[in-house]
């Protein structure tokens, strides 16, 4: 924990490098909310399928989840979210010129007593 989970159309311009892109999430999870980087993961899964207001192929998307255990404040959530964001609007600079691009950033807290992991 945490667990990043990025959803993104597959019309943006750029190719994704999830190594590069997780590390730089993972980083502000660690400095921001005091995260263990041995315990966070990240996938990536782009959508082929998507609708967007009218449709119009111009339309594109980002929606990041990131599910964490209950515990931080809420000026450490704030300022995760915001370092998140400003990545994946540096990240993803040439789609947001091109397309009309919307980023979503979800923050979901989780009860610590409904979540058990198994580690190695």
């Amino acid at each position: 924990m945490p667990h990043l989970k990025l959803e993104y159309s597959k019309n943006l311009k750029e190719q994704i490098d999830p190594q590069k892109l997780f590390s730089l999430c993972h980083n502000i999870l660690v400095e921001t909310i005091n995260a263990s980087l041995s315990h966070c993961q990240s996938h990536a899964k782009p959508c082929d399928l998507f609708y967007i207001a009218e449709g119009s192929s111009q339309n594109a998307f980002i929606y990041l989840e990131i599910l964490i255990l209950e515990g931080r404040s809420s000026s450490q959530l704030h300022e995760m979210q915001k370092q998140i964001t400003q990545i994946l609007e540096s990240y993803f600079s040439r789609s947001r010129l091109e397309l009309n691009l919307q980023i979503a950033v979800h923050v979901v807290e989780m009860s610590k007593s409904h979540y058990l992991a198994i580690k190695p």
